[in-house]
């Protein structure tokens, strides 16, 4: 009780009788612990004891930890002595990275108390920050136009940056937008074939001229330097790239510095797309800024002179490596880090930085309550030999790269993360940044990773990313076969508004496998070697948005194989409910499908939207799609309003004559199980996509006959509300079975949606709103505060 309402947190509380115990002499030296106060007015030279004589940095609060342990005699060790470092309100603007190592185990760093009933409107901004970038102070230069200079540090992170030379800028808590041509946000450029195909010669590519008029663009003295290129070159990426010269003659962009391969995938229509970025001339947009190297200056328009504006000049803020142990954070923020060096030659590719880094070499490592904001790369990263991290109660938001990422792995060395939780957080806006394939949530590792109760939105790729290669006889794989635990274990995630309609060809849940380069996994290291051992299970997937195909409410890549997809909710998604890409011995079963493929824009290499497809476009590798069951699912694709999503497409792609069906050139579903599905339909015309019989295909009866498959499943409701406005407005699709012979008929266990995304006594800095009951709105996600 004590504990509870004087102290604040039991560690709080704990940490402070041992203070008060050892001041008596009532403490053996073997059970001592140090506490040290961090204010932003304390000093480094105070002894940090009170709060009126703390410390004033990070640095200096981890220092004098590391010396009152060796003050004491016999000097005390972190396993012999808990450390608590009191982080006092206030924005702490870092000059270089913290680093945590061995000397600094046993340490928690601890914001104040908050209730989770008060300071409802600032939690997050609220939180102690640990700051990477330093306020710039505003000159005004013509009405709603303020200009500033930036400081050698900022500028020197600002031309680090990934293929740009304009650093991040941040505005009264808010990203701004850099200065861009076409204006408009959401409007590009096209363009055309590119004008050099051969590796190591400068990146060109033409655009069309009555679209593009470059000249305007440049600085007053005629300089393109510190225009950048932004350029969409395949469906789930896109690149930055300084533009080095433009021939008006050709209409060709070159771009700087070489080599640099060729632009990929040229048939990919909606892949053309491309922007100028920090225009140096021409209207700013109120919001928006410029930059220009010579003079470091910013530009910025805006409506007043900005209150608060952050550049950042630290690619990492805290570092946890080097034999750490039992770190802790708690109530801390960790927010405004530049987007670091250029990944690659190819000047894209995920980020190499995040605002806080764990590893190599450390293990339980703890953040509960933190938030990691306003980054311009990723959140929080692992690297190798990292064991015990978790994350809980945590918000990612506004991030450069990904939120939660382990290190992506490029050669056939898998990442060694085990022993993970990332549960109860939120994450949203991530990927402002670096858009080659960013996720919000990526994991690969040994064992025993989970992502569970996580609420994941307006990302413009994939909401979470698996990626997992072990080889069939395994002792992982084999203990998967026997029903033992998944190394992943994704459930209770509500995944929803990803894509935003600006790359292709991914998954709200995407699941993947690839030890090394290879383009497809079966294909470059065969079908052993690429399983993923990953179970998910009561996650809720919807609004996946592609820009012109492939937006997958699940999808599995690669030729994975080895993924147990069970009781999950996917519905109202561009693409197909679920996606099987040329796996083997996958399971699905209980799940509902409904009204996906609910965009008509069709994928480029298909004929039509499936609610389900299986679907395999490698000719020189039939047999890796096999041995998969698809058992006890609901799939819905009644036709709006009825459904209140979705329009009538066909249950399968079993295009088999072209090779591209869930089968192989014979036309036989190889050990596949597909059984005890109700399908959902506009009529009792349920068919799949088999070519030569008819506009619509087979019917649902030639199916079963032909293939020996689905001879249980049957056409019918699929249980829901009988009310339009349940599905229409109010997203409600539980299934009762009470309402469906169907459902009943084929032995389907309704899911467990009550506890999916963040529970509430897990987390204070957001409010989430996504069981409606039976009269409100449901899956609505959740609201940072």
């Amino acid at each position: 009780q004590i504990c509870g309402t004087i102290f604040g947190t039991d560690r709080h509380c704990l940490l402070t009788m041992l203070s008060i115990l050892l001041v008596l002499g009532l403490v053996p030296s073997s059970q001592q612990s140090v506490i040290v106060y961090l204010a932003v007015n304390g000093s480094d030279a105070a002894s940090g004891a009170t709060p009126s004589t703390a410390v004033g940095t990070p640095h200096g609060a981890r220092d004098r930890v590391r010396s009152l342990r060796l003050s004491r005699s016999p000097p005390l060790t972190p396993s012999s002595a808990p450390a608590e470092i009191r982080v006092l309100s206030g924005t702490y603007e870092l000059n270089e990275t913290l680093n945590l190592t061995a000397v600094d185990s046993n340490t928690a760093w601890i914001g104040p108390p908050r209730s989770p009933l008060a300071e409802a409107g600032d939690r997050v901004s609220g939180l102690p920050t640990f700051s990477g970038g330093a306020e710039v102070s505003w000159t005004t230069a013509a009405p709603q136009m303020f200009t500033a200079t930036l400081t050698e540090a900022q500028h020197a992170a600002a031309v680090a940056a990934v293929g740009t030379v304009f650093p991040q800028l941040f505005v009264d808590a808010v990203r701004a937008s850099i200065a861009r041509a076409p204006v408009d946000a959401d409007a590009y450029f096209t363009w055309e074939t590119t004008r050099t195909n051969s590796s190591g010669g400068p990146l060109q590519f033409g655009y069309a001229p009555a679209e593009v008029t470059p000249s305007l663009w440049s600085d007053p003295s005629g300089s393109l330097a510190d225009v950048t290129a932004l350029v969409y070159d395949a469906p789930w990426s896109a690149m930055y790239r300084t533009i080095s010269a433009v021939d008006p003659a050709t209409s060709t962009v070159s771009m700087s510095p070489p080599p640099h391969a060729p632009l990929t995938n040229k048939s990919f229509v909606g892949v053309k797309r491309w922007a100028g970025l920090n225009v140096q001339s021409g209207p700013l947009a109120l919001g928006s800024y410029r930059y220009h190297t010579t003079s470091r200056t910013l530009t910025y328009r805006g409506e007043h002179r900005p209150l608060s504006s952050v550049v950042p000049r630290l690619e990492t803020v805290v570092r946890v490596c080097g034999g750490a142990t039992g770190v802790h954070f708690e109530g801390v923020r960790v927010s405004h880090t530049a987007t670091g060096p250029n990944p690659s030659t190819a000047s894209y590719g995920p980020p190499l930085r995040a605002a806080a880094e764990v590893g190599p070499d450390a293990s339980a490592v703890e953040f509960t309550g933190c938030a990691f904001t306003h980054t311009g790369a990723n959140g929080l990263e692992l690297f190798h030999n990292v064991s015990g991290v978790v994350v809980t109660g945590c918000v990612f938001a506004d991030l450069g790269g990904r939120g939660f990422t382990t290190t992506l792995e490029t050669t056939a060395v898998q990442q060694d993360a085990a022993d993970l939780l990332i549960t109860d957080s939120v994450f949203v806006e991530c990927g402002k940044v670096f858009l080659d394939q960013p996720y919000c949530i990526f994991v690969d590792g040994q064992r025993n990773i989970t992502v569970a109760h996580n609420d994941i939105s307006k990302v413009p790729y994939s909401g979470i990313r698996v990626w997992g290669h072990f080889d069939s006889d395994s002792v992982a794989a084999r203990t998967f076969d026997a029903g033992g635990p998944a190394v992943f274990t994704i459930h209770n995630n509500h995944v929803h508004d990803v894509g935003l309609g600006q790359l292709s060809d991914f998954g709200g849940i995407f699941v993947t496998t690839r030890p090394g380069k290879g383009g497809d996994c079966v294909a470059a290291y065969g079908r052993d070697t690429c399983n993923v051992l990953a179970l998910l299970t009561n996650n809720v997937v919807h609004g996946v948005r592609h820009h012109d195909h492939g937006g997958a409410g699940i999808y599995t890549d690669e030729s994975c194989g080895r993924a147990n997809i069970t009781s999950n909710l996917v519905f109202n998604n561009s693409g197909w409910g679920l996606h099987l890409h040329c796996g083997a011995w996958h399971a699905v079963l209980n799940n509902v499908f409904a009204g996906n493929a609910a965009v008509a824009a069709s994928p480029l290499y298909s004929t039509s939207d499936y609610a389900i497809e299986p679907f395999c476009n490698f000719k020189f590798h039939p047999l890796s799609n096999q041995g998969s069951t698809i058992l006890r699912n609901i799939f819905d694709q009644r036709v709006a309003p009825a459904a209140g999503v979705g329009r009538p497409v066909s249950i399968f792609n079993n295009n088999t004559l072209s090779n591209q069906g869930y089968g192989n050139t014979s036309n036989v579903l190889i050990n596949s199980s597909l059984d005890l599905n109700v399908y959902s339909c506009t009529d009792a015309s349920c068919n799949d996509d088999f070519p030569g019989e008819g506009a619509v295909g087979r019917s649902f009866a030639a199916w079963q006959a032909w293939g020996h498959v689905d001879v249980h499943s049957v056409i019918g409701s699929p249980g829901f509300a009988a009310d339009t406005d349940a599905l229409l407005r109010r997203r409600d699709f539980r299934v009762d079975p009470a309402r469906s012979a169907a459902v009943r008929q084929i032995g389907f266990t309704p899911l467990d949606l009550e506890t999916v995304g963040p529970r509430a006594g897990s987390l204070t800095l957001a409010v989430c709103a996504n069981n409606g009951g039976d009269t409100g709105i449901w899956w609505q996600g959740c609201t940072v505060l």
